[in-house]
């Protein structure tokens, strides 16, 4: 088996630095706010019905997912299979799962309500001569619309696919996906030199809600840890490194500010190196904390004239767009900035002139955050300050996503255990 996991990978014969450059796009949150249809999308998240049950089924719970991936920013592609089939996904280091849409997520109608007059609603109810085509659609569709015009992995178009007897399911927080496992060559990046590995496990997602319909992605490449020594799946980049793929075993996140621009460079992820050409001086390293996530210790946080001294665990995740952490000291920051909690909106909105900053401590090192990533235009005179009330009984206290990573690059070391965080260059 070892031997034939390999045979793909020939051609990476000396380890090397891979890069797969991200696209900015809008968050979904952000079009749903402009367009005044955020509030119902909201409310269909809690009405979200459970996942499909499948068997043989293996569990995750990302329950820090707290908009469902509706505020992601940054997507990049990859391709499975051989020939490529391409799939835009997040680069998440907040979860340790690969899963794209499966062909078996879009089913077709019935036999005998194919004609327009079949469509659901009263004129189904005259004009089609089969009536359970008018029940038949709807319930056809529900609670697979999240696969709705993404792209869809199809097995029969892999000369090196193989499906394997398990099922997998994964709750976000606000969003579930489930479906079946396949093995099949990976390639970071969707051309020139990139990251290939062969025989890897994938998640093939036969279900996916409706909280995943009008996202700007198709699947989910996750970066942390799994407790793959139990006999789960062996996350794509920490199968590179035990398999000498890497110059070294790190990989480095840099995020271009951009501001409002959509469909726009916005910056690189680097497998194998310390990214020397976006990332400038090393501030300091952190051992992490977790065999799951890439967490650290976090000593202080403070705006203003506020200042909490607590200590927390907390987690870098590229998966987030947001600063979270605990609810009575994120409304103490917010009250701090003149930032308000909307509830109809469960975010924070603040006047687009204000100038907040943050200041976390971590280590002997104090990390400010700069205005100008807390304040996100939202459209018009609105603005949103992206710090997020969470909960997370027995895991990190705090988040530090887009915000964080803006301000400073990323630089996750596998061989040591440990991450790191360094200036952006300025450009």
């Amino acid at each position: 088996m070892f031997f034939i996991a390999l045979i793909a990978l020939a051609s990476w014969s000396n380890a090397v630095v891979f890069q797969a450059p991200l696209t900015r796009i809008e968050p979904p949150m952000i079009k749903m706010l402009r367009e005044g249809t955020w509030a119902e999308y909201l409310r269909r998240l809690e009405r979200n019905q459970p996942v499909q049950s499948v068997s043989d089924v293996e569990t995750a719970i990302y329950p820090h997912k707290v908009n469902g991936f509706a505020d992601v920013s940054y997507i990049a592609n990859i391709t499975i299979g051989n020939p490529d089939q391409m799939f835009k996904v997040i680069l998440d280091t907040g979860s340790s799962r690969l899963w794209v849409p499966d062909m078996t997520c879009v089913r077709k109608k019935e036999q005998g309500c194919e004609r327009s007059e079949c469509d659901q609603g009263a004129v189904c109810e005259i004009m089609c001569p089969k009536k359970e085509c008018c029940v038949a659609k709807s319930e056809l569709f529900r609670g697979i619309t999240g696969c709705k015009d993404k792209r869809l992995f199809n097995s029969k178009n892999s000369t090196t696919y193989r499906r394997l007897k398990k099922g997998w399911q994964i709750h976000y927080g606000t969003g579930n996906a489930a479906g079946f496992t396949g093995k099949d060559t990976i390639r970071f990046g969707d051309s020139g030199d990139r990251l290939a590995l062969g025989g890897v496990e994938f998640g093939q997602a036969s279900y996916l809600d409706d909280s995943f319909q009008q996202k700007s992605f198709d699947g989910i490449l996750g970066l942390a840890y799994d407790n793959y020594d139990k006999g789960n799946i062996i996350p794509p980049i920490h199968r590179a490194a035990r398999y000498g793929l890497l110059e070294q075993e790190v990989f480095t996140v840099f995020y271009k500010s951009v501001g409002n621009q959509r469909n726009v460079y916005g910056g690189v992820f680097t497998y194998g190196a310390v990214d020397a050409k976006n990332c400038g001086r090393i501030l300091g390293y952190q051992n992490l904390t977790s065999s799951h996530y890439w967490q650290f210790p976090m000593q202080a946080i403070s705006t203003g004239n506020y200042k909490s001294e607590i200590g927390w665990q907390a987690i870098s995740d590229t998966g987030s767009s947001a600063i979270s952490g605990p609810p009575d000291i994120i409304l103490k920051i917010a009250k701090e900035v003149g930032a308000n909690y909307m509830p109809i909106y469960k975010t924070f909105l603040i006047d687009c002139d204000k100038k907040p900053k943050l200041e976390i401590t971590i280590g002997d090192r104090k990390y400010v955050i700069e205005t100008e990533n807390l304040i996100i235009n939202a459209g018009g005179d609105m603005c949103i300050f992206p710090i997020t009330p969470m909960v997370l009984p027995g895991g990190p206290e705090w988040i530090l996503g887009d915000p964080f990573i803006r301000q400073y690059c990323n630089i996750y070391d596998l061989g040591k255990k440990r991450i790191g965080f360094a200036e952006v260059r300025k450009s």
